[in-house]
């Protein structure tokens, strides 16, 4: 009847935000498992032409049984091959959110609005806090040998979208 919906597997396990939230930050292998996991599967994604647009810990599954993180919830997705996509203000979580997501009456994302939330999560698995400002809590204060992804880290947070990064490839090259 033109009615969309999306059927998604259940998932035995917990949420990116449960586990951070329980333990506060993540160990050092599971915070890089979970950052090579995470940014493969945006360049899927993206190599789909989908664009999440609420990307966050708590739409980030923990699959217990193949010990694997799944990104879920795409109900505010964007796909570039479909018109049906609804592009309202203000959806998703506000947290997680690029600059972009924030104006009102902007209709503007991309790849690098993803990109942009996938480094505010990378950021906070590897230190258990959400970077705001610029005098944010890096991964180099917590594991000073990873110091090279702080620079990563910030040019996922530029705030301006034209000068972020929007390729999720470049990114993964840079972390390899």
């Amino acid at each position: 009847n033109g009615t969309y919906y999306i059927v998604m597997e259940y998932v035995e396990g917990k949420t990116l935000k449960q586990l951070l939230k329980k333990r506060g930050s993540l160990t050092l292998s599971e915070a890089i498992d979970i950052m090579l996991q995470l940014t493969d599967g945006m360049a899927h994604a993206h190599d789909s032409y989908i664009i999440h647009r609420d990307l966050k810990p708590e739409n980030i599954l923990y699959d217990k049984k193949l010990d694997k993180v799944l990104i879920g919830d795409l109900g505010i997705a964007h796909f570039n091959q479909s018109n049906k996509t609804v592009s309202e203000d203000q959806m998703g979580s506000f947290d997680y959110h690029a600059p972009e997501q924030k104006k009102n009456g902007t209709k503007v994302y991309g790849t690098y609005t993803d990109i942009y939330s996938l480094g505010l999560i990378i950021n906070e698995s590897f230190t258990g806090e959400i970077p705001c400002g610029t005098n944010y809590k890096k991964v180099c204060d917590v594991y000073p040998p990873f110091s090279f992804l702080d620079d990563i880290i910030s040019t996922m947070l530029i705030q301006n979208p034209s000068l972020r990064e929007n390729n999720i490839n470049v990114i993964i090259n840079k972390i390899n």
